[in-house]
């Protein structure tokens, strides 16, 4: 599994980098390359979206929104303007926009419905974050006829007993139909019924996740491998469990809140190893890059 560095302050935890390295794991491609931004540019009709791509990459995202739409009414050709879209719905999600985010992942499904795009969905990894910290649906969307919808409310509302059964008998109905990529989605939204209970899931059950994961597409790999760790946390197998809940920190992913929490999750294992320097130089890295996060703000370490 692919990492890159430039993004986390390396000099100030090189013995987590070293920790990583010694797992295999390496330090390319590049975040944008990772999530789909960087590219050559499109040429016809797109220098509207170049600059919003532009905007994007130095985190203008309320002006990248809107130039995504400009771009997305003059795109002309399907796959173009799906692009934008999907670069609209990322703007969103760093927005902490996730009704929107579904809404628009909603407009490209109608025009291809195996979109690789639609892996941007904001599916719950973490229900006990706050919900201003992810994707809230309504019961009634577990009935909607849009498929990005229905998924997207299932995920929502899984945790909830008064839906789960609905919830998970509809996250296997998209896992059984194959039909990519909701399959892969589905699959690994499913972990999340075990993940937290050891006697649910054994160690081997997620040793085979955590060998999955490499079999994911890197926009779809996040929340996945944030579970996985955390999995192997709860099994008391806090070392190996670290390096996965570096990934999302570790490159550009557009789920800070996440990505927060999954540092978090890095930093009772490294306390729980005994590793006190590396915690605290993490504990610094947290605040300084996700102060606003619950992650960050829970003084007492009982982190999500």
């Amino acid at each position: 599994m692919d990492l890159h560095f430039d993004r986390f302050r390396t000099r100030r935890c090189g013995t987590i980098a070293l920790m990583l390295a010694v797992a295999g794991w390496v330090c390319s491609p590049a975040p944008a390359q990772i999530i789909g931004v960087s590219g050559p540019r499109l040429s016809s009709g797109s220098s509207l979206y170049a600059q919003a791509q532009d905007l994007f990459r130095r985190g203008q995202y309320e002006a990248a929104l809107e130039q995504c739409d400009a771009a997305a009414a003059a795109a002309e050709v399907t796959g173009l303007k799906n692009r934008i879209r999907a670069t609209a719905a990322r703007c969103c999600l760093r927005l902490n926009r996730r009704a929107e985010v579904v809404r628009r992942l909603e407009e490209i499904e109608r025009d291809d419905r195996a979109s690789s795009w639609l892996a941007l969905l904001p599916l719950v990894w973490n229900e006990k974050l706050p919900e201003s910290e992810r994707y809230v649906a309504a019961p009634t969307d577990l009935q909607a006829p849009s498929a990005v919808r229905r998924l997207a409310a299932a995920s929502a509302l899984l945790h909830e007993t008064a839906y789960r059964d609905d919830c998970e008998r509809i996250l296997r109905e998209f896992y059984l139909a194959g039909r990519l990529p909701f399959s892969m989605m589905a699959e690994t939204q499913l972990w999340r019924l075990a993940a937290d209970d050891a006697e649910a899931a054994s160690l081997a059950t997620v040793r085979r996740w955590q060998s999955r994961l490499s079999e994911l597409p890197p926009t779809m790999r996040g929340g996945p491998t944030y579970l996985t760790g955390r999995a192997l946390r709860i099994r008391h197998h806090s070392a190996e469990a670290v390096p996965l809940l570096l990934w999302l920190p570790l490159t550009e992913h557009d789920d800070r809140f996440l990505a927060a929490a999954s540092l978090a999750e890095s930093i009772r294992c490294l306390r729980d190893s005994g590793c006190l320097a590396e915690a605290g130089l993490l504990e610094k890295e947290l605040a300084e890059r996700f102060g606003e996060t619950s992650a960050a703000q829970r003084s007492d370490g009982d982190f999500p």
